[in-house]
């Protein structure tokens, strides 16, 4: 019965998976490969989005910490492009994509080499394509800070009609030691303009996330400084590239970065900004800067070793916030992601292969064929190894449990829907059953869960196993994939005039073969036609 397999019900919507892990080669001599990663479009045409990896402390004889690059297909891990730096460059610090510079038609790639010239640093724009160095960008004021670390950050922010490239120094000493500056260029490398930390130790420019804009002169970005003369950390939120428009301060503030998102649907792009020491993540409003959401764990070591916001990811609609944690590898504690979604809190822990990944992620790419954006995970922060996985970055994708071909069915013509099932190996040889409302997608509570439908007599007829004849194969036994489908199948004329119009949403439960697992999609809608 439906009660039987909803009252234990563990996952809802589809399932996380880890399709794809990256390995550092055991030979390699590096202890930071991992600790950037970034994402670009499809470079080879298998239509799924490619990874990079940054490896700073990558180094070979007579060219110790040169750094490097590697990009891997999205498909299958295997490498298609690589790109080391000079000596002692710390190339592949920090990665943004870049527009295409180059005009073959593929995003390039801007890496950071804070380490570059004694470390008075570098930043380059790369084509993954010809391996060819597109463009460089050096401090403005070069020669007169020793050791700026320019290129530390890096990220590449839009208005409606340009690109254009931020670049941060942390160490930079213009008006104090340590004070650090970010400067801006665009897309030929011009200097733009530049802010400078008037406040030692300030490291202004250390962390870096655009702000992209939807109309002229509002490209955008957020950066943060540790201090600013007595006062506590502040992040900077620039609407664009010439003045800052709101700061925020707090303990640790900004130690983590991250936009991209619309959180609250304004139609503007959102913050969300990690605080390692306090153990917080707090999301605020991109265009305002009123605090939206904040979320805590003091008790989690490592949380939040990474923040990003991404667009959905799980085909609900609503954005998630993902937060890395790289908890203790001397205790056994692997690498986690947790995710959240806007007004829900916490609803999802994912438990990484790697020990420490979760140091590093980045949201977005297209990277499995549902379409829908993935999530890469990359190591913690450039350092000795932890463990003998030091060095992995992880592929997260969401599979709906339900997906289907069609969203509308002709009443006078007919037609039919396919619906498919992916519950997973873990419920092989489970029962399914289809559930049908045609009021909307709820929720209903029932046998003490949530079911994504509203309660009317089409789910009171289903969940009782009383189907219309115009659904085939609506409850049955999955295959030891896990899979399963069924259809909705509509002679010409065969359905009501009264229901012309009208909408029914689908959704299908599963009850594992011999385990207390428990599932349910998301709803699907079908319209009835003409």
């Amino acid at each position: 019965m439906l009660a039987s397999l909803l009252s234990a019900a563990q996952t809802i919507g589809g399932l996380w998976e880890e399709p794809l892990t990256l390995v550092r080669e055991t030979s390699a001599s590096s202890h930071g490969w991992g600790s950037a990663v970034a994402v670009i479009e499809d470079q080879d045409g298998d239509g799924l989005d490619e990874i990079v990896v940054g490896d700073p402390l990558f180094s070979e004889t007579n060219a110790l910490r040169r750094g490097r690059i590697q990009m891997f297909s999205g498909a299958d891990g295997s490498l298609l492009f690589e790109y080391a730096g000079r000596k002692e460059s710390l190339f592949g610090w920090a990665l943004s994509r870049a527009p295409d510079l180059d005009h073959d038609g593929f995003d390039d790639l801007l890496v950071g080499a804070p380490g570059f010239d004694g470390k008075q640093g570098r930043a380059a724009v790369l084509s993954p394509r010809s391996g060819q160095e597109l463009l460089a960008l050096s401090d403005p004021l070069l020669g007169t800070s020793s050791g700026s670390g320019f290129g530390a950050a890096v990220c590449v922010t839009s208005s409606q009609t340009e690109d254009f490239f931020v670049i941060g120094a942390p160490h930079a000493d213009y008006c104090g030691a340590d004070g650090g500056s970010h400067s801006a260029y665009d897309r030929n490398g011009a200097f733009l303009t530049g802010t400078y930390g008037c406040s030692a130790g300030a490291e202004l420019g250390s962390a870096l996330a655009p702000l992209p804009g939807s109309a002229p002169n509002t490209a955008g970005f957020v950066t943060r400084q540790l201090r600013f003369g007595s006062l506590s950390a502040q992040v900077l939120i620039y609407h664009s590239l010439y003045n800052y428009r709101y700061i925020l301060m707090g303990t640790d503030l900004g130690s983590h970065l991250a936009t991209g998102a619309d959180w609250n649907g304004d139609g503007y792009p959102d913050i969300a900004i990690g605080s390692a020491q306090l153990n917080r993540v707090a999301v605020y409003d991109g265009w305002t800067s009123a605090l939206l959401e904040t979320y805590e764990d003091p008790s989690a070591p490592g949380f939040p070793s990474a923040v990003a916001l991404a667009e959905d990811m799980d085909g609900d609609g609503a954005p998630e916030l993902a937060v890395g944690v790289t908890g203790d590898p001397a205790l056994g504690q692997r690498g986690e992601i947790r995710l959240f979604a806007p007004g829900a809190g916490h609803f999802r822990t994912i438990v990484l292969a790697a020990p420490h990944s979760g140091g590093a992620l980045a949201g977005g790419p297209r990277l499995n064929a549902s379409g829908l954006p993935s999530l890469v995970a990359g190591a913690n922060a450039p350092g000795p190894p932890l463990s003998s996985a030091d060095g992995s970055v992880s592929v997260l994708s969401f599979l709906p449990i339900l997906t289907a071909d069609a969203s509308t069915v002709s009443a006078a013509g007919g037609g039919s829907v396919h619906f498919n099932f992916h519950f997973g190996k873990d419920y092989a040889r489970g029962r399914y059953r289809l559930l049908v409302s045609a009021t909307g997608t709820g929720p209903s509570l029932y046998a003490g869960i949530l079911i994504p439908l509203t309660f009317d007599t089409h789910l009171d007829a289903t969940r009782r196993g009383i189907y219309p004849g115009w659904v085939q194969r609506p409850e049955g036994v999955l295959d030891l994939a896990g899979r399963a489908d069924c259809r909705m199948e509509v002679q010409p004329n065969g359905i009501p005039q009264q229901m012309l119009g009208r909408s029914f949403q689908f959704a299908v439960a599963c009850a594992a073969a011999n385990t207390s697992l428990r599932a349910v999609s998301v709803a699907r809608t079908v319209e009835i036609i003409l």
